[in-house]
C-alpha cells in the first residue's frame, strides 16, 4: 500500500511539474511593433520643422532659419537649410544594440528622441572642424528641437 501511495505522489508531482513548465513557456512572439519600429515610424511620419537649435548650450536658431528634416525611410534623410551641420541628404543608420542612436554617413553619431509623434530632438557633436571659413563655429555639441 505504501508503494502505491508513493507512486501516486510521484506521478502527481511529474504532472504538476510538466504543467508548470508548459504554462511558463507561453508564446514569446509579440504581435505588436518593436520599439525600433515605433521610433522609425514616428521619425518618418512627417516633415519636421525647426523650433530651436543650440550649440554648446548657446542659442543658434537664427543660423538655421527654415531648417526642415525629413526621414524618408530606407535609412535616408533630407534637410533644408542645414548649414554646415547637416548635409542636404544622406543616411541615418541605427547603431547595433541601440534604440535611439543613429550614425550619419559622415560618421557623426546622432541621438534621436521622438515624443508622442509631436516633438523631435536630434542631438550630436561635431568634434572636428572639417570645413574652411565658418569652421571655427561648426565644432560643438548640437541639439536640434523640431516639431
Amino acid at each position: 500500500m505504501k508503494q502505491l501511495t508513493f507512486i501516486t505522489y510521484a506521478i502527481s508531482a511529474c504532472v504538476l511539474m510538466t504543467t508548470f513548465t508548459l504554462v511558463g513557456c507561453g508564446n514569446d512572439d509579440d504581435d505588436g511593433p518593436s520599439a525600433t519600429e515605433v521610433l522609425l515610424s514616428e521619425l518618418s511620419s512627417k516633415e519636421w520643422t525647426l523650433e530651436k537649435v543650440t550649440r554648446d548650450n548657446d542659442d543658434v536658431t537664427s543660423e538655421f532659419a527654415g531648417f526642415t528634416f525629413t526621414f524618408t525611410g530606407d535609412d535616408k534623410y533630407e534637410t533644408e537649410n542645414g548649414g554646415l551641420a547637416w548635409a542636404d541628404s544622406g543616411t541615418l543608420t541605427l547603431n547595433d544594440g541601440s534604440l535611439d542612436t543613429f550614425t550619419r554617413d559622415d560618421d557623426v553619431s546622432v541621438e534621436v528622441t521622438v515624443q508622442d509623434g509631436n516633438a523631435l530632438t536630434l542631438a550630436f557633436t561635431i568634434s572636428e572642424n572639417v570645413y574652411e571659413g565658418r569652421a571655427s563655429r561648426l565644432k560643438g555639441g548640437y541639439v536640434f528641437e523640431l516639431e
